[in-house]
């Protein structure tokens, strides 16, 4: 089982929101010079925004991943490595989604 920060890279590769997101530029018409593509700020906005889609995906559906046994789940693995109770591990996952808002709100202004 995957560390905690071994799992928000692979989760975040696995959700390939990237992909949606460049898919929502064409749609919206919107088209930012491949210079910018590249600065960390950008770079940072989007992971994080890729962060808080999947971490509440996780929260969201760890119950049903749990019953069916999928725990490719990051509540489940902050359960499992932190040895936490279940509801801690909930509890833990809901502070690390606001990290991840508060990330967008700092790339933003970048």
């Amino acid at each position: 089982m995957p560390t905690v920060a071994e799992f928000v890279d692979l989760r975040r590769d696995a959700i390939a929101m990237n992909l949606y997101f460049d898919l929502y530029e064409i749609d919206a018409g919107i088209d930012i010079p491949q210079p910018d593509r590249h600065l960390s700020a950008y770079r940072e906005l989007r992971n994080a925004a890729s962060d808080c889609i999947w971490f509440h995906n996780d929260i969201g559906s760890l119950e049903k991943e749990v019953a069916v046994g999928d725990l490719h789940n990051a509540v489940y693995i902050l359960h499992i490595r932190e040895d936490k109770p279940l509801q801690e591990a909930v509890d833990a996952s809901n502070v690390l989604l606001g990290e991840h808002v508060n990330r967008i709100l700092v790339a933003r202004t970048n």
